[in-house]
């Protein structure tokens, strides 16, 4: 059983690949005209909702893991390697995704807010969440066992 496990859902993000879905959808409707181009935007904003529509995050025992959308997209930590962890603010233009900031990689599904955690090597990196202190508060029990 875990100990904590959420999942965020993109609603901004699903809406910002809906809404081109939905134009392209009505112009080839609208003129009767089959663009190959077009399908083949509309599928790569399909798969990319899928991809990157939620963010699950899970602390069990001891390990961190995330998975963005239907799951492909994963990646876990152990604990035991974890110095600290904070909740932080991220700028609005560092997005969402999978991307370098200045403090490390950032796993965001949408807002501003995150987990910061720092590795005993010193490495760092962020995890969003539209609940970060209950993130962090299971992150830190993890850490105390």
């Amino acid at each position: 059983m875990p100990q904590y496990k959420h999942t965020q859902v993109g609603y901004l993000t699903l809406f910002s690949l809906g809404l081109p879905i939905a134009v392209l959808a009505v112009v080839m409707a609208v003129t009767h005209e089959t663009f190959a181009i077009s399908g083949a935007v509309i599928g790569l904003l399909l798969v990319s909702g899928l991809l990157f529509g939620a963010l699950t995050v899970e602390v069990k025992n001891d390990i961190v893991r995330i998975e963005f959308g239907v799951g492909i997209i994963r990646k876990s930590w152990r604990i035991s390697e974890f110095q600290s962890c904070a909740v932080v603010k991220n700028p609005w233009w560092w997005g969402w995704g999978i991307r370098s900031t200045p403090h490390g990689w950032l796993y965001n599904v949408s807002g501003t807010s995150a987990v910061q955690i720092t590795t005993k090597n010193g490495q760092e990196f962020r995890i969003g969440s539209d609940e970060p202190e209950a993130l962090r508060q299971a992150i830190v029990a993890a850490m105390g066992r």
